[in-house]
């Protein structure tokens, strides 16, 4: 939570917030051997939260606030098998699974006695890679194979962007003006 205030014959305010997460997360088997297991469970599983606020009010004969909060969310999830050989009778699962949320929020107010203008800029970008594999792995025998064989890679994204700017002029003019911009570019 980011937030600012002023007055005066002029009043002027900025309030800024960014929030940036880069992440990996990976589970694997990788050039080995697991004889006689019951199950082989690989999993990854990657959780981002965000809660970002920023506000700004000012007044004064003339007034201007402008506030901006940003959030960038950008991680890689992996869970695989390679060249491996599993003999497992029961369940083998490769999972990968990314979560991001995001509550993103930004308000702005100016109250001039001649002209009050606020602006306010909220945005989230999401751009995750989730990915669950098995290559040049044999998963059981001939003479005992698994019971199950589940690869799957999930991704799941909520955001909540809000944007609000409220600008009065008690003689002049009065300009509110809030722009909300939400980019997803997953790959799963």
């Amino acid at each position: 939570l980011v937030t600012s205030g002023a007055g005066g014959s002029v009043g002027v305010v900025g309030t800024g917030w960014v929030g940036i997460f880069n992440g990996s997360t990976e589970a694997y088997l990788q050039g080995d051997t697991v004889a006689n297991a019951e199950s082989l469970i690989v999993n990854a599983d990657h959780n981002s939260r965000f809660a970002i606020a920023a506000g700004g009010v000012t007044i004064g004969g003339e007034a201007l606030a402008a506030t901006f909060a940003v959030a960038s969310d950008s991680n890689t999830t992996k869970a695989h098998i390679d060249d491996s050989a599993v003999n497992a009778t029961g369940a083998i699962n490769v999972e990968a699974k990314n979560t991001s949320q995001i509550n993103n929020w930004g308000v702005s107010g100016a109250l001039g006695g001649a002209d009050g203008v606020a602006g306010n800029a909220v945005v989230s970008l999401v751009n995750n890679t989730s990915q669950a594999y098995v290559t040049g792995s044999h998963l059981g025998t001939a003479g005992s194979k698994a019971a199950s064989v589940t690869v799957k890679a999930t991704d799941i994204v909520t955001v909540d962007n809000k944007a609000g700017s409220l600008g009065v002029g008690i003689s002049g003019y009065g300009v509110g003006a809030g722009a909300s911009v939400i980019e997803v570019g997953d790959t799963t």
